[in-house]
């Protein structure tokens, strides 16, 4: 019979995963911020003012 190793340091790993996922769900939210104003403004440049103002908020 095989025995599965465990892991020594669990709370770690918990600990990095959920740091993973929220810079994950960051830059999604990042690329959705940029994206956003282009696909939702008739104007491009006020959208890429606006763009530009949410990156330089959410940095």
């Amino acid at each position: 019979m095989v025995e599965v190793p465990k892991s020594q340091y669990p709370l770690s790993c918990r600990l990095l995963s959920l740091l993973a996922y929220l810079m994950a769900g960051a830059i999604i939210a990042q690329a959705l911020g940029c994206l956003a104003p282009y696909l939702l403004m008739e104007d491009s440049q006020a959208a890429g003012m606006l763009a530009n103002l949410l990156m330089q908020h959410l940095s």
